[in-house]
């Protein structure tokens, strides 16, 4: 099961999308902030696939806005195959590490991580020891914008970065000595955007 929460302690990834032909993009990046996990050195979660899910958003108006708000669900377009593997506590105080670039179009609607079962998934204590981080209960983190909230809009002719909070903390769990149960937390942290210069 994956929580979902309006604020959080880490982001997500760094890609790029265009959107409605105006030449915009869109960087969406992970990161983290301090956690009070005070015994662990490193939390080693490996990803697979990232999606971005964008919807049509080249803005009508009236009655053709709502009409297509209802199906600006948007479909899903995959950043990246195969993520890597991160170490979700070195990506603190302002430290992101970038996914993947892809084009889409329209505005941003949901964001997913694939953890990849197969990786490197552990958490590794102070004192050295590594332990098992069992990923078995979660094929996916999905951050899905509300239905009732406005999606994320991408700057035309410029840049928009998102930041999502994957929450290490609340992320993990110790089940037993030594052993840790990842269950996802997510949050939209940020919106910004920049223009193009160039």
């Amino acid at each position: 099961m994956v929580s979902f929460r309006s604020l959080g302690l880490l982001a997500v990834t760094s890609v790029a999308l265009a959107a409605c032909g105006g030449g915009s993009t869109v960087a969406i990046e992970l990161t983290d902030a301090p956690v009070t996990l005070n015994s662990i050195e490193k939390i080693e979660v490996s990803f697979g696939k990232v999606d971005v899910q964008s919807g049509h958003s080249c803005h009508g108006g009236g009655a053709h806005d709502a009409r297509a708000g209802r199906e600006r669900e948007g479909k899903w377009t995959t950043v990246n195959e195969n993520a890597g593997t991160f170490d979700l506590l070195s990506l603190r105080d302002g430290v992101t590490a970038p996914l993947g670039e892809v084009e889409v179009g329209g505005d941003v609607r949901g964001i997913r991580l694939e953890i990849d079962a197969a990786g490197k998934n552990q958490v590794i204590l102070k004192d050295g020891t590594t332990c098992a981080l069992d990923t078995s209960g979660v094929t996916e983190a999905t951050l899905k914008i509300a239905e009732s909230a406005e999606p994320i809009e991408v700057a035309r002719g410029g840049r928009t970065t998102i930041v999502v909070d994957f929450i290490a903390e609340e992320s993990i769990e110790e089940v037993s000595a030594c052993n840790f149960r990842l269950t996802p937390v997510l949050a939209l942290k940020s919106v910004t955007h920049e223009d193009d210069d160039s």
